[in-house]
């Protein structure tokens, strides 16, 4: 995994996930190295063991020059997720054009 990680870290632009099994607490972080705002939206999208998509979570983020900026927080176990069933949660954070598309699996 640190492969496709470590691919994204001298992009300007990124997405950072921070879960919590004991609590549920799910936090995902949009960061921009840019001297300019940008805005797009984040994906998140919950699998579980045979790669079927049990729950996808969309949040509009604008992130200030130089900045982070919290794209979404949520405890997840109010979605009725089994999560000792859940293998892996996927966040995406798309911008436009000029920003590839980011994207950061746990």
């Amino acid at each position: 995994m640190v492969h496709h990680v470590a691919k994204d870290v001298y992009e300007p632009v990124t997405i950072a996930t921070q879960f919590d099994q004991t609590t549920g607490d799910l936090e995902v972080w949009a960061v921009s190295d840019l001297w300019e705002s940008v805005s797009g939206h984040a994906t998140i999208t919950w699998y579980d063991w045979t790669r079927k998509v049990l729950l996808i979570s969309k949040s509009n983020v604008n992130v200030g020059a130089v900045n982070a900026t919290r794209a979404f927080e949520r405890n997840v176990r109010g979605f009725g997720l089994n999560l000792s069933n859940v293998i892996a949660e996927c966040a995406q954070l798309r911008l436009n054009e000029q920003h590839p598309t980011q994207r950061q699996c746990v």
